[in-house]
């Protein structure tokens, strides 16, 4: 039986991996002149091998560990889950406003508070961190204000908190250049001996 790879273009469904298993074995079939029998085509998806043999839902088995309906019900249900919660984070904005308002009132510079309060934290309670990032902030600036030590010792305390707050590159920018535009303390530090080395 001669074996034929067909290698998977990035972000292709297992749908469509199927869909392409059956054709490129067809084409195989024509190119060899050989009988359904005589070919089988194959591809690795997400480590897992799948064959022209396979029926859709083995395929979907193989690599979801269910058929392609249950697969499909569980993504439904993950999708409403997320609708549901953003939903609800979105009716708790004017709430949660206020709560940062009070939270930031020490750890933004005066002559930049207003700007913050007003432009950048309905972005950030808005997008897709819900304001996660702006709690990071708010612990990395009271570190940086309330700190007893040098400055030496304050930054690796610092970096040791950015750190174990298991930033995304994204957001480790968002961050960093929170600290660097808005902190009464230290801000242009913690860019220079935290965020760039």
């Amino acid at each position: 039986m001669k074996r034929v790879f067909v290698d998977f273009r990035m972000g292709l469904s297992i749908e469509s991996a199927v869909c392409a298993l059956k054709h490129e074995k067809f084409e195989a079939m024509a190119k060899y002149n050989l009988s359904a029998d005589q070919v089988v085509t194959y591809g690795s998806f997400n480590g897992h091998e799948i064959t022209s043999e396979m029926t859709e839902d083995e395929c979907y088995i193989k690599i979801t560990g269910k058929t392609k309906a249950q697969h499909e019900e569980l993504l439904r249900k993950v999708r409403e889950d997320y609708e549901r919660k953003e939903k609800e984070w979105e009716e708790k904005i004017p709430a949660m406003y206020d709560v940062y308002k009070e939270k930031l009132k020490n750890y933004i510079k005066p002559e930049k508070y207003d700007y913050f309060i007003n432009e950048v934290l309905m972005h950030r309670l808005n997008d897709i961190y819900h304001a996660y990032d702006v709690d990071c902030y708010i612990e990395i600036v009271k570190l940086l204000m309330e700190s007893k030590k040098s400055m030496v010792d304050t930054m690796a305390d610092a970096r040791t908190l950015f750190e174990e707050q298991g930033h995304s590159g994204w957001s480790a920018g968002l961050v960093t250049q929170m600290v660097y535009d808005f902190s009464p303390k230290y801000g242009v530090e913690f860019y220079e001996k935290v965020y760039k080395q």
